[in-house]
């Protein structure tokens, strides 16, 4: 406006903005000139939780499972939980190594034989192995690939 001599002239054109601005703000448009408010916001990426990705593994091989073995699975659920209970809800892909050794080694503080362990350790390598499958993914390689099995005293 500075490039108009006529204070007369400035003030028209000054209102002949005013005007379409607060148009533009009545219209619900805003000012922004680096496209910020413009770009679209990114899709909520699905984490699922550690429990519900429980919860789908036991249910869709639940055909295939003696009662042996869904009660084992309900046992090590119960202890994984107790477990994992500082942590809050862990997303799947959270679960690293250094938590399946930590199960690991509070399973070692209960009064359990290794043999109990070793069959509550396979549970979370079974859930793990599970979900490095193609399709169902969460991880490449298992968090608990690396972990051991506890000696156990062979029977005479």
């Amino acid at each position: 406006f500075n490039n108009i001599p006529d204070a007369k002239q400035r003030l028209k054109e000054a209102r002949k903005w005013e005007d379409f601005i607060n148009g533009q703000l009545a219209a619900g448009k805003v000012y922004d000139p680096d496209g910020i408010l413009s770009r679209p916001t990114p899709a909520p990426v699905y984490a699922p939780t550690l429990a519900a990705d429980y919860a789908a593994m036991v249910e869709q091989k639940a055909a295939t499972l003696s009662e042996e073995t869904t009660a084992l699975y309900a046992t090590f659920w119960l202890h994984w939980q107790n477990y994992a209970a500082p942590f809050g809800a862990l997303h799947t892909a959270e679960l690293t190594p250094a938590l399946c050794l930590g199960y690991q080694d509070y399973l070692l503080k209960l009064n359990l034989s290794n043999k109990t362990r070793n069959n509550y350790v396979g549970c979370l390598k079974a859930l793990c192995n599970y979900y490095t499958r193609p399709g169902r993914a969460r991880w490449a390689v298992s968090p608990a690939k690396d972990i051991e099995n506890l000696p156990v005293e062979s029977e005479p």
